[in-house]
């Protein structure tokens, strides 16, 4: 994620979303060691209240994509979305320790960075995500394109995760490459290695959908999300694991979001994507926009 802080947003911006399931009722707590590689799409966005640009040291980056790993029970799949807030760092900053990472020269400008996301595995269980990198400063390089390896570290967020995760723990280490574009987007390749353990009362996830009538920001659909007609429904941020259907006379659009089914418009008011990806078939028919 970085423009300045690339964060494989990855990791993501993402992040360990290999973490897959296992089991769907009550057992014993279970570890496995998770291997996952991330592959997200990157871009920068606004400042928030949570990532002022404070004269151009901080950047947001935002990110979605999926995962592959395993084996972890039943899935080896996952698709989420991630938010990093890169701050840079003056030259002579303490560098701050994070497991094993050395991608940072001492005495030299830097971007540290804070991020966090979800991911869904195809049952509807989601894993919240927080993860603290080292990103290279991009300065030093001269206007893009570019490639910026980040390093950093992860840990599972139980108490807000649901399904299999809901009470799970985990940490680990994230190691990512990030070839920034002119415009500095970036498709990060990421590397999540660690453990996860989940907790024995946690049961399995539910699909469930959304018929969604205004604005989803930084939402987990775990099922299908429908657009009735005459409805307006804005997916901001956001991760749909099944399908998106807008109805005719809906209204959709959907920006810096990922659709792991497909999305059909067939005679609908508008259907926009701005900086997003659909995994499925994008079938837009008629649409007036």
């Amino acid at each position: 994620m970085k423009i300045w802080g690339w964060v494989g947003l990855i990791a993501a911006t993402g992040l360990t979303i290999g973490l897959t399931a296992m089991a769907a009722t009550k057992t014993a707590k279970v570890t496995n060691a998770v291997v996952a590689h991330a592959a997200f799409r990157s871009v920068v966005a606004p400042p928030t209240a949570d990532c002022p640009s404070l004269n151009k040291k901080q950047v947001l980056v935002l990110g979605r994509g999926e995962a592959l790993g395993g084996p972890f029970g039943s899935f080896n799949t996952a698709v989420g979305t991630a938010a990093e807030c890169s701050q840079g760092q003056n030259a002579g900053t303490p560098v701050p320790a994070l497991g094993n990472c050395h991608n940072v020269p001492a005495g030299k400008p830097f971007f540290h960075v804070h991020g966090k996301g979800f991911y869904m595995t195809p049952d509807g269980s989601v894993i919240n995500l927080v993860y603290e990198e080292l990103s290279q400063n991009p300065f030093v390089f001269g206007a893009p394109p570019f490639s910026l390896h980040d390093c950093g570290v992860w840990q599972v967020d139980g108490k807000t995760s649901t399904g299999i995760f809901h009470g799970a723990t985990g940490t680990g280490t994230i190691t990512a490459d990030v070839p920034v574009a002119a415009d500095f987007s970036a498709i990060v390749s990421a590397d999540y290695v660690g453990k996860i353990t989940l907790h024995a009362e946690a049961s399995a996830g539910a699909k469930k959908d959304v018929a969604c009538t205004g604005t989803l920001t930084d939402t987990p659909v775990t099922g299908n999300l429908t657009v009735a007609a005459g409805a307006s429904c804005d997916l901001e941020h956001s991760a749909v694991n099944g399908n998106v259907v807008v109805e005719k006379g809906g209204k959709f659009k959907m920006q810096n979001s990922v659709v792991n089914g497909s999305m059909q418009c067939h005679g609908c008011v508008a259907a926009k994507s701005v900086n997003s990806t659909v995994y499925g078939n994008f079938d837009i028919q008629a649409a007036s926009t």
